[in-house]
């Protein structure tokens, strides 16, 4: 459900209307998903506390309300290429060659990519899923340590678009490199520091660095292996960014019960995010053979 309903779907709609400014178009396109994470959790507080509503209400209300206005508005609006609309006008990332999945799986492009952003999301997920528990170990209350919540949000915000805008601009191997550091630097605050400002500002930039490379992650597998191969290259990775996005919180919670806290699984993915950086050595590899070639 996610893969059809996430940003999959939008990134690949958005990188066959546009190439020079892609990356910001992907990053504005998955914006809303930042502003749904802020705003569900308060329409359904408002539901639940202000109405009185139960579960087994706002889930059908909220389904019954999505089949009747959203999917009227993208069978209306969505064009899924620029020749649907104008036979004129043309895409030129369209004439990539398509890739066999066989010669996906012998590039190692596509599996240094693919393994960099599980490891990436995967330690987010690890992370996110243990903020609060984390926040309220570190001695906040309950509403302080849901508070970190909003600052993850609004650094994906404000760091979707940021990133979208610099990838356009700034090599983007580069940029991946320089998100691995902010991420691993974003982990050490509630380690190195007692109180609320050092979770929330670690909560900020995770936000604004990992939560926010999906543009990045997307523009790049377009830029790699071109926006034909686009669904198929995130497909044949959802399974690998899924296995991190499994065993990371098990990882934490297992790190947690062992040592009395999360020092140590924040501060050992810390460095797993500065070794990743070798990763990136084969993301600029594929880069170079795509520039070559071209």
């Amino acid at each position: 459900l996610q893969a059809m309903l996430g940003p999959q779907a939008t990134s690949a709609l958005t990188s066959r209307w546009f190439v020079e400014r892609r990356g910001l178009a992907i990053g504005v396109s998955n914006v809303g998903i930042s502003v749904g994470a802020f705003l569900l959790p308060q329409l359904i507080k408002y539901l639940s506390a202000d109405l009185g509503m139960g579960w087994r209400e706002i889930f059908p209300m909220l389904a019954t309300g999505t089949l009747l206005f959203l999917v009227p508005i993208i069978l209306a609006l969505v064009i899924e290429k620029p020749d649907d609309y104008d036979r004129t006008r043309t895409v030129n990332a369209a004439t990539s060659k398509p890739l066999t999945t066989a010669i996906l799986f012998r590039d190692s492009g596509f599996w240094s990519l693919g393994i960099c952003v599980a490891i990436m999301y995967g330690l987010l997920v690890g992370v996110l899923s243990n903020l609060v528990q984390m926040s309220m170990s570190k001695g906040l209350s309950l509403p302080s340590a849901m508070d970190a919540l909003s600052f993850l949000a609004i650094g994906g915000f404000i760091g979707k678009l940021a990133i979208g805008y610099l990838s356009d601009r700034i090599n983007n191997s580069f940029l991946m490199a320089g998100i691995l550091v902010v991420f691993s630097a974003s982990l050490l605050p509630p380690v190195l520091f007692e109180g609320a400002a050092p979770i929330y500002a670690s909560s900020f930039a995770m936000g604004f660095s990992a939560i926010s490379s999906l543009p990045l992650w997307h523009s790049l597998t377009a830029q790699l292996f071109g926006v034909s191969n686009f669904a198929r290259v995130i497909g044949l990775s959802a399974p690998i960014v899924l296995a991190g996005q499994v065993f990371f919180p098990w990882l934490t919670a297992a790190i947690a019960d062992a040592t009395g806290g999360y020092d140590a699984a924040l501060t050992g993915y810390s460095a797993t995010l500065i070794i990743c950086l070798l990763l990136v050595i084969g993301i600029r590899a594929k880069e170079k053979q795509v520039l070559q070639a071209d």
